[in-house]
């Protein structure tokens, strides 16, 4: 692999930052923050699609009762709370 002197540098910068034992722990940390962002999109992706198909299906729900629920939520969280 062929690394400019500046992208170099930053992983030693990065390195040293996090503590970490080498460059090589920083590329495996990277690769698996990596791994999650795409874990996580598919969950979204998954989401989005079971969304589309209750929509379709007619199970949706209007959004000014969507957001009523939401604030009847967030007003019981704050009784809670504060």
């Amino acid at each position: 692999m062929n690394l400019s002197a500046a992208m170099e540098e930053e992983i030693k910068v990065k390195v040293v930052q996090r503590g970490l034992s080498s460059p090589e722990e920083l590329l495996r940390r990277a690769l698996d923050a990596l791994d999650e962002i795409d874990r996580e999109d598919e969950r979204i992706r998954q989401s989005v699609r079971r969304g589309v198909e209750e929509y379709e299906r007619g199970e949706a729900m209007p959004a000014d009762e969507v957001f009523e629920r939401l604030r009847a939520k967030n007003a019981a969280f704050r009784k809670r709370v504060l």
